[in-house]
């Protein structure tokens, strides 16, 4: 292991480690920053390729993504910078999808494995192991079930995909630009960003799904949109532009705007009202989902959740134990009976905000099930990013204040605070899990124990954050 990564890891000192419990006992997390370590990943693939003579030379590698699950695997997504190895190649970008595994013989069956995949040899072959940590390396797109982004790395497959589904002329002496990769997430999805030029196709996004999700994903979108177009939305969705079902693809608009999460700081008390306008049209539109939530699901994907918190932080086990016995026994009396079209995966990132207009993106979850789920999704975040950013309660208090009323206010009823209270609690465990604990901020420890801390007092009616 990278003798730098372990000084930052010890760097908090023994009291954090016999307060909480050390994570250094698990490979997987020494991997993940031995790797973050400057320079480490450099020198990493560098070694694996310094063989081959055709191979340009590395100058920087930069860790966009980590996903952690301890002691059983974690995925990073690195962006690459790499110089011309002679004269006729230009310095080019590349991204790499790494999979960290516990163990060497892990990592090494992981890679015979995908390479003595017939479907695998040409679109989703490893490009090397790397052995100190143990851990399988693909260039993208090559990444493993998630074959079809390639279109988007080489011009002449994008600009038959574009001509194909009528976004750009039949015959075009011109290659398009290739569109900007947004989000990758290993075997699961993959974002692109497309602005053309000069053919009056509007900026898009293409969202590359699994096999059968796309579908779903592409009826959510097309139900939204013609909601929109009748006037029945209080907020601005994304519009369906195609399904590319043979590229499980879904094209969409741009919804302009920024993020509400950036705004925590600048944002008026309009905006949050605007924001609970845009809720409250959500959840008495005439959308009818294919799916549903359920209170059963989310207490099931809680429990899986906090098992990954006390297998990294034991000695949080106690704390978080005596908050999820407290959820459970609330979660029995209380009724979450209502049946209405939800986002069912809310936070401040996917609500974009324009002037006085709302958008929300990110439809693939979209559910019928209890509305105070997204309002405590979108509570529990915004609180989290708050505290972390060390802004007033009081501030934060006054906006939750507004964007609830007004929420009231389009929905024609109360807000029963019991049940939004619970949803809050629920929401800031997992974000413990989400935004902390998946991607290791700096300060991730005491985050995790915030969000838990913080979990109890929203249940106990005694948070400074909420307004009461």
């Amino acid at each position: 292991m990278n003798a730098r990564a372990v000084k930052t890891l010890c760097a908090a000192g023994p009291a954090l480690n016999e307060r909480h419990g050390s994570p250094l006992a698990d490979p997987v997390y020494r991997g993940i920053m031995a790797l973050r370590a400057p320079g480490a990943l450099e020198a990493g693939v560098r070694d694996a390729w310094v063989r081959s003579d055709k191979m340009p030379r590395v100058s920087q590698v930069h860790v966009l993504q980590t996903h952690y699950r301890p002691y059983t695997r974690a995925h990073l997504v690195a962006e690459i910078d790499l110089e011309s190895w002679n004269q006729t190649h230009c310095p080019y970008r590349q991204f790499l999808y790494i999979a960290i595994y516990p163990t060497h013989g892990q990592a090494h069956e992981e890679y015979f494995r995908s390479s003595m995949n017939e479907a695998l040899r040409c679109y989703g072959a490893p490009v090397f192991v790397l052995e100190d940590p143990s851990a399988v390396v693909w260039s993208l797109p090559n990444g493993p079930k998630l074959e079809s982004v390639r279109l988007c790395f080489e011009r002449s497959l994008f600009a038959q995909f574009l001509a194909h589904n009528g976004l750009a002329p039949a015959r075009s002496d011109a290659a398009p630009e290739l569109p900007e990769l947004i989000r990758y997430v290993p075997r699961k999805r993959a974002l692109f960003r497309y602005q053309a030029t000069g053919n009056g196709v509007p900026v898009l996004y293409i969202k590359f799904y699994g096999r059968g999700e796309d579908a779903r994903a592409a009826h959510n979108l097309a139900r939204l949109s013609e909601a929109a177009a009748q006037g029945r939305l209080g907020f601005q969705p994304p519009r369906l532009i195609l399904h590319a079902a043979q590229s499980h693809a879904v094209a969409m608009t741009e919804v302009p705007g920024t993020r509400l999460s950036a705004l925590l700081r600048t944002a008026s008390q309009t905006t949050f009202a605007a924001v609970g306008c845009a809720l409250g049209g959500l959840h008495a539109s005439p959308i009818r989902p294919r799916l549903a939530w359920t209170v059963q699901g989310e207490i099931q994907a809680l429990f899986c959740a906090m098992a990954d918190v006390k297998m990294a932080l034991p000695g949080l086990k106690p704390m978080l134990d005596e908050v999820l016995r407290e959820i459970v026994v609330r979660q029995q009396r209380l009724d979450f009976g209502a049946q209405v079209p939800i986002h069912a995966n809310l936070f401040g990132d996917q609500i974009l905000v324009d002037g006085a207009r709302v958008g929300i993106v990110d439809w693939d979850d979209l559910a019928l099930g209890d509305p105070l789920y997204d309002v405590g999704r979108l509570i529990a975040h915004l609180v989290f990013l708050a505290q972390r950013a060390q802004t007033s309660p009081v501030e934060i208090t006054r906006h939750l204040r507004r964007l609830l009323q007004a929420y009231a206010e389009t929905t024609k009823g109360g807000v029963a605070w019991e049940r939004l209270r619970w949803h809050i609690a629920v929401a800031l465990l997992l974000r413990a899990k989400i935004s902390v604990l998946r991607r290791l901020p700096s300060g991730w420890i005491e985050d995790i124990r915030w969000s838990i801390a913080e979990a109890a007092r929203v249940l106990e009616d005694k948070s400074p954050w909420l307004p009461t």
